[in-house]
């Protein structure tokens, strides 16, 4: 008889800075409605989602905290960009 650990196996797990089996998550980026893995994605990664130049920042908003394109960004669900 198969433990219930082998029935539901754990999400798999990647390298440092990349989401650990997380659902998709709705967030907004320059009003335009996407979604990313809810987690800590990279904010280079955040940037390609609406084509955005990498000379241009990013902000969370409504703080307005400047995200550097080398960091990265927690993201629950609904945040804005």
């Amino acid at each position: 008889m198969k433990n219930q650990q082998d029935q539901y196996p754990s999400p798999p797990t990647t390298n440092a800075g990349k989401t650990h089996g997380h659902g998709m998550v709705p967030i907004c980026i320059n009003d335009t409605p996407s979604e990313v893995r809810q987690g800590r994605p990279e904010v280079a990664t955040m940037s390609k989602i609406d084509d955005i130049p990498t000379i241009d920042v990013i902000y969370n908003v409504p703080e307005y905290a400047l995200l550097p394109n080398n960091g990265f960004v927690v993201v629950h669900r609904g945040e804005r960009f």
